[in-house]
Parts: structure tokens; C-alpha cells; sequence
């Protein structure tokens, strides 16, 4: 990860600096070090904000917030997620808004906010389900696991089941295996 941000940096290439720092930082939370993501995205966002890369920040944010939720820091992972959102409705990227929203339903699923979850998982969900753009694979992964989880917490079986049903034929479209 250290290496692509080099050599974007050799290259003088600061958009790809910066998607190197937002890759890492995932890799970080990926393999549980959520303080090393934290380090890497926030330098990547130091750099975003400097460059002011409005696309950029609104692919980065939402790692960032995530990162900040798995250490418990909610205050600071809202406020993020309040960035994030308000970006990507500037941006008008349909993807974009629907990875908020479903940022905006893990932070509130993990504080136990279940009901503001369910508002932002369902709205992320009928996002991605009703628009004729193509999804990031990952956008909609993370849309249905925000929704499956309040589905249980909520007791919301029936959802639940549907929303399983879904997750199973999006992931045989995509030939993909669910994490």
C-alpha cells in the first residue's frame, strides 16, 4: 500500500496519491487495524481537502467513518457522515448517495439507533434499487448488510428473509461470494 502511494507521489499523480491513501486505508480496516486506516485516510483526506477533490472525499469518507465506529469514536464518525452525505447529494452520483446512506446506517446500527438505521439502510437500499445506474458491487453489498442487520435487530423477519433472498441472487448475478 506504501508503494502506491510512492509512486503516485513520484509520478506526481495527487488524484492517485490520494485513491492510494483511501485503498490503504480500506486494507488497514480490512485487516483489523482501524487506528493505521485512521492514520491513512486521514492524510488522504488532508490531501483531498488541500486539492479540494470533492470525488475523491466522497469515496474516502465513508472508510474513514467506518474506521472511527469500529474505535467507538461515534461523535466523530457522525460528523463525518454528515460531510459525506451533504457531498454526495452536491454530487448528484446516485452511488454516492446511496454509499452515505449506508454509511449513515452502520453508524447508527452500532450507537443502537435502530430506527434512524432502518431510515438510512431502507433509503439507501431503494436507491440502489430503483435507479438504472450501475453499482459499485461493494456499494450494494454494504446497502444490503446495513439493511439485514437492522432487519434482525428490529425483528423484521420477513424483511429479513427478503432481503437474504436479495443479497443471494446479487451475488450470483455478479458471480461474486458475500463476505
Amino acid at each position: 500500500a506504501k508503494q502506491c502511494i510512492d509512486i503516485s507521489f513520484q509520478l506526481d499523480d495527487l488524484n492517485g496519491v490520494i485513491a492510494a491513501y483511501a485503498n490503504a486505508g480500506r486494507l488497514h480496516l480490512d485487516n483489523f487495524s482501524p487506528e493505521k486506516a485512521i492514520e491513512t485516510l486521514e492524510a488522504g483526506l488532508l490531501l483531498a481537502n488541500e486539492q479540494n477533490a470533492r470525488l475523491r472525499l466522497v469515496e474516502l469518507l465513508p472508510t474513514l467513518a467506518e474506521a472511527y465506529i469500529k474505535i467507538a469514536n461515534f461523535e466523530r464518525a457522525e460528523k463525518i457522515v454528515e460531510r459525506v452525505l451533504v457531498l454526495s447529494r452536491e454530487l448528484g452520483d446516485q452511488s454516492y448517495v446511496a454509499l452515505a446512506k449506508s454509511s449513515a446506517a452502520n453508524l447508527y446500527y452500532q450507537k443502537g439507533e435502530y430506527l434512524k438505521a432502518q431510515y438510512y439502510a431502507y433509503a439507501a437500499s431503494k436507491l440502489v434499487r430503483g435507479s438504472e445506474e450501475s453499482f459499485d458491487f461493494d456499494i450494494i453489498i454494504r446497502t444490503l448488510l446495513a439493511k439485514l442487520q437492522v432487519d434482525l435487530e428490529l425483528k423484521s423477519f420477513q424483511e429479513f428473509q427478503q432481503d437474504i433472498n436479495e443479497a443471494l441472487q446479487t451475488t450470483q448475478e455478479k458471480n461474486a461470494i458475500p463476505y
